[in-house]
């Protein structure tokens, strides 16, 4: 039988230099499954959630249809909310901070964040996500969300039986 134990108890901002079980850098459905598995296992694991975007790119996203549980569908940011809420209720630590870069070589990987925090952990887990690329075009910003789109997969459905444009590949 295997025995996961965290390394120490103390939260992750009181001392960032400290060594932890695992680092999750990501906040949005992988970074915080990620979490929520972590913590269940008593691994206490620290979420380097972003300064500004925590939450992923589902925190952009209006109704979110497609989604296993809510079959009316989700708002974006409610959606993440309960997953910080419950990935936080098993014990994940979630820091507001860019992570600018990732040291993985050795036994002891680190990641560092924008305030000059080092987080030191035995993993690493990168939950990063994807950014999408804006064309650049007149009223792009204003309809993101309301004709304007950046997945064909989870908004195809929006406009089905419509004549649309799709730009990228």
């Amino acid at each position: 039988m295997i025995e996961l134990t965290p390394l120490t108890t103390a939260s992750a901002q009181d001392d960032p230099g400290r060594m932890h079980e695992v680092v999750i850098v990501g906040s949005g459905p992988a970074g915080y499954t990620a979490a929520i598995y972590a913590a269940r296992a008593n691994l206490a694991p620290v979420v380097i959630a972003g300064a500004i975007t925590a939450g992923g790119a589902l925190m952009n996203t209006t109704e979110v249809e497609n989604f296993p549980g809510f079959p009316e569908g989700v708002m974006g940011p409610e959606l993440m909310d309960k997953m910080q809420t419950q990935a936080e209720k098993f014990g994940a630590t979630v820091i507001y901070d860019d992570a600018t870069s990732v040291d993985l070589t050795g036994e002891v990987k680190t990641v560092t964040t924008a305030e000059g925090d080092t987080y030191r952990a035995r993993a690493v887990i990168l939950a990063n996500g994807s950014a999408y690329k804006e064309l650049g075009l007149e009223g792009e910003k204003t309809f993101g969300g309301r004709g304007v789109s950046y997945c064909a997969t989870c908004d195809g459905f929006f406009f089905r039986d419509q004549h649309i444009v799709v730009a990228g590949g």
